[in-house]
């Protein structure tokens, strides 16, 4: 290399670090380059590296539930990937480029190639990153949970109310108040308004 091409511009992420630090990686490194809506991460991939975004911005989804939810977006200047890469574990997250940009992967055969004392740097770096981004999905994961609840218990007040109006209404009373063998009887039909999977159909066959 001639020279760096690339590097971490503003990305706090990765600063304080010394140019012959960034040098040796980028030298152990191997840049790659991505089209917008082209998938760096996928959710649940194994992949041992590390990636440095040098250009471009990438956002970061999560699968909870059935749907998939946005998590942040990463630029210029900040390690993505270094959950798995510290933990070994599948990848957490799915990681998609918005407009063309420029990574470099740091593999592990790579990142074992560095300096000792540079490779317990990013190591603590990683870590740091991961256990703040780790504490984020939880975070992010009780959020929808959440919001998914509210839905749920907006949804069951609507239907527990269309019940109480249908079983309150004048003509069930009047049905009720017409059949003699009352209380269990009466007790059945009810529990037959209340019933979601009842209908009108249902309850009349009942009645005659």
């Amino acid at each position: 290399m001639e020279g760096v091409e690339h590097g971490p511009r503003g990305g706090a992420e990765v600063l304080p670090m010394a140019r012959q630090d960034f040098e040796a990686i980028y030298e152990a490194g191997r840049e790659e380059t991505l089209a917008p809506g082209q998938r760096l991460i996928d959710e649940g991939d194994i992949d041992e590296a590390v990636y440095l975004i040098l250009e471009g911005t990438f956002e970061v989804t999560k699968r909870f539930g059935q749907g998939s939810h946005r998590i942040g977006m990463l630029g210029p200047g900040q390690w993505v990937g270094e959950i798995a890469f510290i933990k070994e574990i599948p990848r957490t997250s799915r990681v998609v480029a918005t407009k063309p940009s420029v990574v470099l992967r740091l593999g592990r055969r790579e990142f074992e190639s560095l300096d000792p004392m540079l490779q317990l740097a990013l190591r603590n770096r990683f870590a740091q990153l991961a256990m703040e981004r780790i504490e984020q999905l939880i975070r992010e994961q009780e959020d929808v949970a959440a919001s998914q609840q509210d839905l749920m218990d907006y949804f069951r007040a609507i239907q527990d109310s269309e019940r109480r109006s249908y079983s309150q209404s004048g003509l069930i009373q009047r049905i009720i108040r017409s059949i003699p063998r009352l209380p269990m009887y009466a007790g059945e039909l009810i529990a037959m308004v209340h019933d979601p999977r009842s209908d009108a159909r249902l309850i009349a066959a009942r009645i005659g």
